[in-house]
Parts: C-alpha cells; structure tokens; sequence
C-alpha cells in the first residue's frame, strides 16, 4: 500500500551500493512515481561486471583491474 507523502519536495535522486541488473533501481522508481515523486535520476557507488558474460566484458575487467586505484587519479578527484 503506498500512502501519501506528507514532504513538499517530491523530486528524487536514487542511491544503489551496487548496480548489477537494475532490478532494484527500476523497482524502485517505479513505485516512488506511482507514489507521486518525480525522480530526477540514479547515482550508482558501483558496477558488478559479469565476466562470464562474453569476451568483451572479460577483456574490459582484466584491463581495469590491472590498473592500481589511486585517489589522485579518481575521475572524481583528478585535476587536469
């Protein structure tokens, strides 16, 4: 049963741990709207990558993990 929300700000910003089908995301979205709230997007903290999936996906895991994670470096956190 969805109630009524009583908050006057009805636009979202969904959070997931881990992005693995999107199940959970869409789950989520579509009961928020149907409750109401527009959601103004997702913002995922990571991505399961299936290696069995086929060649490529394995080929993009190797490359990356091969790679050392460097704060300094982060997309989020690197300067020019």
């Amino acid at each position: 049963m969805v109630t009524e929300p009583t908050a006057t700000h009805r636009r979202l910003l969904l959070v997931d741990d881990v992005y693995t089908t999107g199940s959970r995301l869409n789950s989520a979205a579509y009961t928020l709207r149907d409750a109401g709230f527009e959601i103004a997007g997702a913002f995922v903290i990571a991505r399961r990558v299936n290696v069995d999936f086929d060649a490529r996906a394995a080929e993009m895991w190797n490359r990356q993990s091969a790679n050392t994670f460097r704060w300094d470096t982060s997309p989020v956190l690197a300067t020019p």
